[in-house]
C-alpha cells in the first residue's frame, strides 16, 4: 500500500513538473514552451499594461524565428553572446525602472531571463543592420532591374519614359541646382531636400533666409554620401543618360537629362527600389519550420 501511494506520489511529481515546462511551439530547432510563455506574457503586461489579448506565445515564436533565420544565416546566437546583451543592455539602458520591473519577474532564474527577454532583444538588434544588410546578393536583384532598364533605354533615349514600368514609382522630375549642388523635386509643390522639405517660393525675407539656412545645413550632411560626379552631370547633352546608376539608401535611381535654365539643371528620375529588410524576412522565413500544438 506504501510503495503504491509513493509511486503515485512520484506519477503525480513528475506530471506536474512536465505540465510546468509543456512545449506549446516548436521554431526550427528552438523549444517554447508554456513557461516561457507565461513569463513574456509578465514582461508584456509591464510595457502594456491595458493590454486585453494574450501576446506572450506570438512574441516568442517570432523571436525564435528572427533567431532561426540568423542561425541558418551563419550568426548563431550563443550564450555568450546573451551574457554580453544582458550586460549592454544594463549599461545602456534608460529606464532602469522598467528593467528591473522586467528582473522581478525571473528573479534567480537567469536562464529564463536570457531565453524570454534577453534573446528576443539580441536577434531583433542584430538581423537588419548585421545580417540582411550584407546579404548582397539579395539586394542586387533589384539592381538587375535597373540594370536592365538602363541598357534598354540606351537603343533608344527618347523613349526611356516608354520603357519605364514600377508598381512603386512614377517618372520624376528633378532640378540640380548647381550653387548647392543638390536635386530638388519638380513634382511636388515643396522641393523634397534630405528627409526635410522647404517652399517652393519663399515669400518673405525671413522665409528666404529660413529656406536657405536649412539648404545650407542639409548640404553639409550629405555633401560626402553624393553617388554622383557633378562635372560629368552638368555636361549632359539633351536626352543623354548619366553612364551610371546612382545607389542611395533605399533606391537606385537613373537620370536623363533634359534642359538647362541658369543654374538650374532639369532630369527625368527613374527610380528602382531596392529590396526591403522585410521582403528580405518573410524570405527566410519560409525555410524556418514553425510549430504550434496549442
Amino acid at each position: 500500500m506504501m510503495k503504491n501511494l509513493a509511486l503515485l506520489t512520484i506519477f503525480l511529481t513528475l506530471s506536474l513538473s512536465a505540465k510546468k515546462s509543456e512545449i506549446v511551439a516548436s521554431v526550427g530547432s528552438y523549444n517554447i514552451t508554456n513557461k516561457m510563455v507565461a513569463l513574456r506574457e509578465k514582461v508584456a503586461e509591464i510595457y502594456y499594461p491595458d493590454k486585453k489579448q494574450k501576446v506572450g506565445l506570438i512574441q516568442l515564436i517570432k523571436a525564435y524565428t528572427t533567431a532561426q533565420i540568423l542561425e541558418n544565416e551563419g550568426v548563431k546566437i550563443t550564450q555568450s553572446d546573451l551574457k554580453k546583451e544582458a550586460k549592454r543592455i544594463d549599461e545602456n539602458t534608460k529606464n532602469t525602472k522598467i528593467l528591473n520591473q522586467i528582473k522581478s519577474i525571473f528573479g534567480k532564474k537567469t536562464e529564463s531571463y536570457y531565453q524570454v527577454f534577453i534573446l528576443p532583444n539580441l536577434a531583433k538588434r542584430v538581423i537588419q543592420p548585421f545580417v540582411f544588410k550584407a546579404d548582397k546578393k539579395f539586394v542586387q536583384k533589384g539592381f538587375k532591374k535597373a540594370d536592365n532598364f538602363l541598357q534598354k533605354c540606351r537603343t533608344n533615349l527618347k523613349k526611356c519614359s516608354t520603357f519605364y514600368h514600377h508598381p512603386d514609382y512614377k517618372v520624376e522630375l528633378l532640378r540640380y541646382f548647381t550653387p548647392l549642388g543638390e536635386f530638388y523635386s519638380e513634382n511636388e509643390k515643396q522641393q523634397s531636400v534630405g528627409s526635410a522639405s522647404v517652399a517652393v517660393n519663399p515669400k518673405t525675407r525671413e522665409e528666404r533666409l529660413a529656406q536657405e539656412e536649412v539648404l545650407k545645413k542639409l548640404n553639409a550632411k550629405t555633401q560626402k554620401k553624393k553617388a554622383l560626379n557633378s562635372s560629368i552631370l552638368i555636361k549632359l547633352k539633351k536626352h543623354e543618360l548619366y553612364p551610371t546608376i546612382i545607389e542611395l539608401p533605399n533606391i537606385w535611381r537613373i537620370l536623363q537629362y533634359q534642359k538647362k535654365i541658369g543654374q538650374n539643371y532639369y532630369f527625368l528620375s527613374y527610380t528602382f527600389k531596392k529590396p526591403s529588410f522585410s521582403e528580405w524576412y518573410q524570405e527566410k522565413k519560409k525555410k524556418v519550420k514553425i510549430n504550434r500544438y496549442i
